[in-house]
């Protein structure tokens, strides 16, 4: 697989640690559009942003995506989530994505340690440069 559209501008080894895993199921928040949108999957980076320093945990935390691993019982708890989210800030609306990654379009890196906390099942997805849109089996919306 080819990364360098995903890791231009920066020698960090990003990919030390990632696999490949084509057959998990990971969600991804996105908007509430009925199909996937490429603008959903766009990174910090290909959105513009710049990394608040150059450590490489912020210049490869803003070239992937975060996901999470999908786990039993995890459609209820972002339904739960979602509509509690609604009830304050009904401004706020998302889905989660149910989603896998095809082969040959992406790796994946266990991340639990994110700014703000810990979360057991982050992923930091990094989209090869064949990605796009359809490079991702969509399950469903939660």
């Amino acid at each position: 697989m080819n990364f360098d559209k995903t890791f231009a501008g920066t020698d960090c080894k990003c990919l030390e640690g990632s696999l490949t895993d084509n057959e998990s199921i990971f969600l991804r928040r996105v908007g509430e559009a009925k199909t996937l949108k490429e603008r959903d999957f766009r990174t910090h980076i290909e959105r513009g942003k710049t990394p608040p320093s150059n450590s490489c945990d912020d210049q490869c935390g803003y070239r992937g995506l975060s996901i999470e691993k999908h786990q039993q019982g995890w459609d209820e708890f972002h339904e739960t989530r979602k509509s509690l989210t609604n009830a304050f800030s009904p401004q706020h609306k998302y889905q989660m994505a149910k989603i896998k990654i095809n082969p040959d379009f992406g790796a994946v890196k266990f991340t639990p340690e994110q700014q703000g906390g810990s979360n057991p099942f982050h992923y930091d997805f990094y989209k090869s440069s064949a990605f796009d849109i359809n490079s991702l089996t969509h399950i469903g919306f939660i």
